[in-house]
């Protein structure tokens, strides 16, 4: 059997943050790919509200629905 030793993490507040992204790809990040999505996230949250709108403005305000009567 072979012993196992516990590893010591270090602590997060006190360890350097390191990323591995470079300065270059950063600045593409904020760029070119933020924009983009940022311009679909707000499209979509445009169709979402006009549909929303739309299913408002089709419900009967304040009315019990209307019965079909046979004539």
């Amino acid at each position: 059997m072979s012993a196992s030793r516990l590893q010591c993490l270090p602590d997060r507040r006190t360890a350097p943050k390191v990323s591995p992204l470079t300065p270059e790809l950063r600045d593409f990040i904020d760029r070119a790919i933020v924009p983009v999505l940022v311009k679909q996230y707000m499209g979509k949250m445009e169709l979402a509200k006009t549909a929303r709108d739309a299913s408002d403005s089709q419900k009967p305000h304040g009315r019990t629905k209307q019965r079909k009567v046979r004539p």
